[in-house]
């Protein structure tokens, strides 16, 4: 398989499970009132989302970190 496919199929599974975290992001928002610190992780993971087709593959590793990162923290949170 070429690399551009390879680069593409890697971006798309982590728009997928990035947006798992945007969706876990609206159920923990449910639970914990007003906080701002969890309104400022979102605003600023959903820049990082929108931006994802421009990314590097090092950028995309990067960003999966933080997926897997969020969510253990977010389903934590959620008493899961």
């Amino acid at each position: 398989m070429s690399t551009l496919y390879d680069l593409t199929l890697k971006k798309e599974v982590a728009r997928e499970c990035a947006w798992g975290v945007m969706a876990k992001f609206s159920k923990v928002s449910d639970k914990v009132e007003n906080s701002k610190l969890l309104e400022v992780i979102e605003e600023d993971f959903g820049k990082m989302l929108f931006k994802l087709s421009g990314m590097s593959e090092e950028e995309v590793d990067r960003f999966n970190a933080i997926i897997d990162f969020l969510n253990v923290s977010l389903k934590k949170i959620q008493g899961e």
